[in-house]
């Protein structure tokens, strides 16, 4: 959501957003937007029947994996746009896994009557194609995460008052999230472990989605006997602020595919372990694969063989990041473009 509106002000200063959203009155205070309740049907029909366009996305919100449930409710909410005549953009989706012939069948039947789609990488866009979207023209974007930019100055040194990230500086950071059977935990301490005994600076732990990513990263604190180069990152901050952050660090290790965003954002090379087919396809993307370690049989001697080599050419794997940072960046851009031009061209 943040890099979505980030880019829509950059493209179109000015513009008005309305989100649809699980928490309004959270989203209106972060983002100085307008908002209504997505799960309020009454609000939802206001908010389309006021709006010029409705843009979808962006993320994995069209998959089947999370539950059926939640792939129709994002179907719905386009057929309503679309009932009432609103042209409508999938914007920077991630699409699939569809695994259910159902959700196949109406997914492409509602990317079909959209007026643009855009996805943010080459496996979403084959995906559209096997079940037969073939109108729009599909174009390949890049994460509406790669358009956003640092905080500025100011908002760091409130955070500076409130947590200091001196540790921060030169470090690792690992940003980990449960999946599968409870033995993750234990295969994530091996390898914090490991990483702590091979490795000269601090290990950050960084909690993406609270509150469990926060009482995961204090599991594995704790199991390394609160080492003192371990640290935790325990408050939770908005995107932007994560890039600043990030800025101080050498690299990212991560499972959730936006610490490896914002990573790249901030310049760190990242080390995928992947879990789902969006973190082989952002590696992929930013021609990254020799980062890309498979979670379910985690090797963590490998991982930290290849963190330690990776940190001693620094230099190069920094220089390929930059170039790929300002190409994603610009492709992230792009969907606001594409939006607009939409919303221009809605006559």
């Amino acid at each position: 959501m943040a890099g979505l509106i980030s880019a829509l002000q950059e493209v179109s200063p000015g513009s008005c957003v309305n989100v649809l959203s699980q928490n309004p009155v959270g989203t209106e205070a972060l983002h100085g937007v307008k908002s209504a309740h997505r799960m309020n049907w009454s609000s939802v029909r206001q908010a389309l029947l006021t709006c010029d366009a409705l843009i979808s996305g962006g993320g994995s919100l069209l998959q089947d994996t999370t539950s059926l449930k939640s792939l129709l409710y994002y179907l719905l909410v386009i057929r309503a746009a679309q009932f009432h005549r609103k042209p409508v953009m999938m914007c920077a989706q991630g699409i699939g896994p569809l695994n259910l012939p159902i959700s196949q069948r109406l997914t492409a039947a509602t990317a079909r009557k959209c007026k643009a789609v855009t996805v943010r990488d080459a496996a979403s866009a084959a995906l559209l194609q096997r079940i037969g979207v073939t109108t729009p023209n599909v174009e390949v974007t890049a994460d509406l995460a790669f358009a956003l930019s640092p905080a500025p100055l100011q908002a760091m040194r409130v955070v500076e008052a409130i947590e200091p990230l001196t540790g921060v500086n030169g470090s690792v950071v690992i940003a980990l999230r449960h999946w599968g059977s409870s033995e993750s935990t234990s295969k994530y301490t091996t390898l914090t472990r490991l990483l702590l005994n091979e490795l000269p600076g601090n290990l950050i732990l960084l909690p993406m989605q609270h509150p469990a990513d926060l009482q995961l990263a204090q599991e594995i604190y704790m199991a390394t006997g609160r080492h003192a180069r371990c640290h935790v990152l325990a408050q939770p901050y908005a995107p932007s602020l994560l890039i600043s952050i990030l800025q101080r660090a050498r690299l990212v290790v991560a499972m959730r595919l936006h610490a490896l965003i914002l990573g790249i954002t901030a310049g760190l090379p990242p080390v995928a372990l992947s879990y789902d087919p969006k973190i082989d396809a952002l590696m992929e993307t930013i021609q990254f694969k020799e980062g890309l370690f498979s979670w379910e049989n985690l090797d963590a001697e490998g991982v930290t063989g290849y963190v330690t080599t990776l940190l001693a050419n620094l230099e190069v794997a920094n220089n390929a990041i930059s170039a790929q940072k300002t190409r994603l960046r610009a492709m992230a851009l792009r969907n606001a473009e594409v939006a607009m031009e939409m919303v221009n061209d809605k006559a």
